[in-house]
Order: structure tokens, then sequence, then C-alpha cells
């Protein structure tokens, strides 16, 4: 009679548990419904108050030119009970500040929620395990949640030039919305903007032609083949000619190098452009190549052009054994100051004359200030700097002991050779 009783007991115990118990059942974008017992997955009342919150985007993040990215937060109160669903909207720049306006219509929706995960965040869904997985990492909803969406070339969804409003949402397993409201991110993606290029030059020993050179590519649309930086081409060829390009040499961009271009004075004397040129993807469309030197060399001039991101020309020196650059005169704080862009050979110049003449409509007539410099020695006249993307530029400050008074001053200033051979006048007119 014991032994029945036993069974008894538990028979009824596993009946009454089957009837009791709830499991948890994973869904495919890691959310979690109990399971009730007749197996539908009925999400709790409590699930109706989902908080998404703190939803924020990093600017653009541009390593490589194959390799940029943003990174998208924002906080879950609650991580199971409910599944996520993501939506990409596309808004004209400037415009996804409207993204909670219900009244603002003017967007387009690029991408779904499998969309987003597959082609922005890089995962791929099991059919086994019913989640999404990147290599042996399973995707799961956690309080704060960061996302990393892929921006590398050729992407369809999101290009350059627009506002996009990654949505994010909670819906129970019917795709109702469970969330207090859903979190707008709004993510800026203006245009990429055109890489930039300095070229500079510099002669020593009287007869070598160095070239200092840069490219600056903040939005990195230089193309380059692999993951590693982008380089760009430097090539040259004689100035007030459309030769076809010369290549020199390869560098990587957003760096400064120097080249030596000639050696000889009777090429000096030549002059010559140096360009700077690169295969440019500003719109990060992909499929295209990176320049090589054998391509370079290969394609016509006209063709070669094409590439051409800027270039700059150093003069043949004239017969005095230098050439000038654009000047530019000033008067200030009672100095008189005279600059020269990209010159070469003003330690050449021996002497400077100089003259201020007062302009009036008063019958009195004021006295010119005048004079001279010699150099001493073999000491140039002037100083040399270098302004970064200006380039070279050299520099003469004459005192003069003016007082402003809004007077209007003619100003000459002429330039001698050793045997007074004159080599440049400037003129101009300064209110000082």
């Amino acid at each position: 009679m014991r032994k029945f009783n036993t069974r008894l007991f538990a028979g009824l115990l596993a009946v009454f548990c089957c009837m009791t118990a709830l499991s948890a059942t994973a869904y495919a974008d890691g959310g979690y419904y109990e399971q009730s017992e007749d197996g539908s997955e009925t999400p709790p009342s409590s699930i109706d108050s989902i908080t998404i919150s703190d939803g924020e985007a990093n600017i653009i993040n541009y390593e490589t030119y194959q390799k940029k990215n943003v990174t998208v937060r924002y906080k879950l109160d609650r991580v199971n009970g409910y599944n996520l669903r993501y939506t990409l909207r596309q808004y004209p720049l400037g415009d996804g500040i409207q993204a909670e306006n219900p009244s603002y219509t003017q967007y387009t929706k690029v991408a779904d929620h499998e969309e987003v995960m597959s082609k922005l965040l890089g995962y791929t869904y099991d059919d086994q395990s019913k989640t999404w997985k990147k290599g042996a990492i399973t995707w799961s909803l956690r309080g704060d949640m960061t996302e990393e969406l892929n921006l590398a070339p050729g992407s369809t969804l999101m290009t350059p030039g627009y506002d996009y409003v990654l949505v994010v949402d909670a819906v129970d397993g019917s795709g109702k919305s469970v969330a207090k409201e859903p979190e707008y991110i709004q993510i800026n993606w203006p245009e990429l903007r055109k890489p930039t290029g300095n070229v500079s030059f510099r002669i020593t020993n009287g007869n070598t032609l160095w070239v200092d050179v840069s490219l600056s590519d903040p939005n990195r649309v230089v193309v380059s083949d692999t993951a590693a930086n982008a380089e760009y081409l430097i090539a040259y060829r004689e100035a007030g000619t459309d030769d076809k390009w010369t290549y020199k040499a390869n560098y990587p961009v957003n760096n400064s190098s120097a080249t030596q271009i000639v050696s000889t004075a009777e090429e000096l004397n030549k002059g010559w452009e140096v360009g700077i040129f690169a295969a440019v993807d500003q719109k990060n469309e992909g499929g295209k190549t990176a320049l090589t030197k054998t391509e370079f060399e290969k394609l016509s001039v006209t063709d070669q052009q094409k590439y051409l991101i800027t270039s700059s020309t150093q003069k043949g020196l004239e017969s005095w054994g230098g050439s000038l650059g654009q000047e530019n005169i000033s008067l200030d704080g009672g100095n008189l100051t005279l600059s020269l862009a990209k010159s070469y050979g003003l330690e050449k110049v021996a002497k400077i004359e100089y003259s201020l003449m007062p302009w009036s409509n008063s019958d009195v007539q004021e006295s010119q200030i005048s004079g001279e410099l010699r150099r001493e020695g073999t000491k140039s006249l002037f100083t040399t700097y270098n302004s970064g993307q200006s380039g070279q530029f050299d520099l003469i400050t004459i005192p003069t002991g003016l007082k402003k008074d809004g007077k209007l001053w003619g100003i000459t200033i002429q330039l001698f050779t050793d045997d007074n051979k004159l080599i440049k006048t400037y003129s101009d007119a300064i209110p000082y």
C-alpha cells in the first residue's frame, strides 16, 4: 500500500509541475519571452514600458580609405522580454533633427533591421541557433549598447552628403512596439573633402632644386588597394610645356616629404613644374584602384592630368642668378616691409634703395623719405621663413620713422646686384 501511494504522489506532482512551469525561449535578436503552459510566447504586461535612452553617435571615423565607420550608443532599461528592431532613414543634410517630428516626411527608409544587422553591423543570421553572429560573437542585448556601423567604400546604404537616423525600437512577438518611445540617433555625414596638397621649392649649393611636398587627406578619399595607408605620386616636367609628366616618387598621405628634382645649373635654369597625383574616391563609391607608378607611366598626358591634385612651378633662374616670386609691400608700426614668395638667389641682392613720397592736395610740398640698405659680406638682406601650406617667403623690414596720420604714400623699392645692375623695381601706394 505504501509503494502504491508513493507512485501516485509522484505522478500527481509531475502533472502539477507541467501545468505550472514556465520556460524561457530565446529570440533571434537577443530578446527573451516567457513561454506559457499552452506553448504560446506572450510577453508579460510589464514589457509595455521598455525605455530606450541616451542615444548618440560619434563623428565619422576616417582611419584609412578602406576603414571608415561610426559608433552609436544607447541604453536599455531591460534586456529580456522583447525583440529589438533597427530602421535606418536618410534625410537631406541638416534635416536629421526632424526625425522625432511626425509631420516631417521628407526622408527615405534605406534599411530594415536585417539589412542594418548584416550590411552595416557585419552580423550573419544563424538559422540553427536563431541568433545573429559575427565570428564567435553572438549579438545580444545589454544595458549599455554600442554598435559600430561600417562605412567602407562601396556601401549602398549610407553615402556621404546626407543625415542618417538610426531608429531603435522594442517590439513584441507580433511586431507591436513596446517601447515608451523609439530612440532616434542622428548620424551626420557631410560630403567628403578633396585632399589638399602643397608643393614648395628650395635651392641648395646654387644648382640643386629640391621640392617639399605634402598631401592632407582628412577624409581618407585617396584610394588604397590594401588596408594600409594610401599613397600619392610625385611627378615633374619642364615649366611652360604640356609635356608628359615624369614619375619621381611615392609618399604616404598626411606626411611631408622632400625629393631632389635636378642637380645642375643648366637644368635649374630651365624651370620646373612639380605635381601631386592620386586616385580619389570622393563619393566613397568603391570599385576604384590606387594609382601606381606602372599605371601612371602608361597614361597619356591628358589622362595623367585627371589625377592631378595640385602643382607648382619653379621659374628658371634669371640673368642676375636668381628668381623673384610674388611680392607684397606693407606699412605697419612705422616700418616698410617687402615680402617675396618663392624667390631664390636673394643673397645676390647687394643693395636695396627705397623712397616714400606723401601724396597730398595741399599746396605745401612735403619732403620724401628715402634711403638704402647694403649687404654685408655674403649675408642676405632678406630673412627666409616657411609658412607650411603657403610655402617659403623672404622678408625685409625697413624702419622709416613714419607716424600714422592717414596720408597716402607712394612707395618705390629697387633691388640691385653687386655691379649695380637693376634687378627689379617695385611700386605701390599705401595709406598710413
